[in-house]
């Protein structure tokens, strides 16, 4: 994989002018490492990947991978990288909220005493660990609760209609 300096990186005029927080994306770059490459041209214009390259400065990174492309013009990438792509229906985005709050909260519970928990904590979910997911999502912690909830009730029919309607 090809490594450039980052500060050899131009970034031109752009269409998406909000790129939104970075904190979760740092994050998950500096635990996990960068994912998929930043898009540039021969001259080192940037194509697409701007949210990354960003996180990546956010972390103190010198250099970035890169995947070079040939392209006449540099908006056609960036429409294929933004407007072309597909978000998570919401069924998705609640297994994903499934795995990450089972996750988060073992981390919250960890040294914590459990023969003295009761019955209605163990099945109420830790408000942080939902602060941590709806960050992550860029959603409300309630948001992400009434999703789970829906999901764990086995409400499938609900969660059907919510991915129909938004993503029909």
């Amino acid at each position: 994989m090809k490594q450039v300096l980052i500060s050899d990186i131009a970034i031109g005029k752009r269409i998406r002018k909000d790129i939104g927080n970075l904190d979760g994306l740092a994050s998950s770059i500096e635990d996990v490492d960068l994912l998929h490459p930043i898009v540039v041209d021969e001259k080192n214009n940037l194509i697409a990947g701007l949210r990354r390259l960003e996180a990546c400065k956010k972390l103190d990174w010198n250099k970035i991978p890169v995947t070079v492309i040939s392209l006449d013009e540099n908006v056609f990438g960036e429409i294929e990288e933004n407007q072309l792509r597909k978000d998570f229906t919401e069924s998705e985005k609640a297994a994903i909220q499934i795995i990450l709050k089972e996750k988060f909260s073992q981390e919250t519970n960890q040294g914590q005493r459990n023969d003295l928990t009761s019955i209605r904590n163990q099945t109420e979910v830790n408000k942080p660990t939902l602060d941590k997911i709806g960050e992550i999502f860029n959603e409300s912690s309630d948001t992400v609760h009434k999703r789970i909830s829906i999901v764990e009730d086995g409400d499938n029919d609900t969660i059907q209609a919510l991915d129909a309607r938004k993503y029909p």
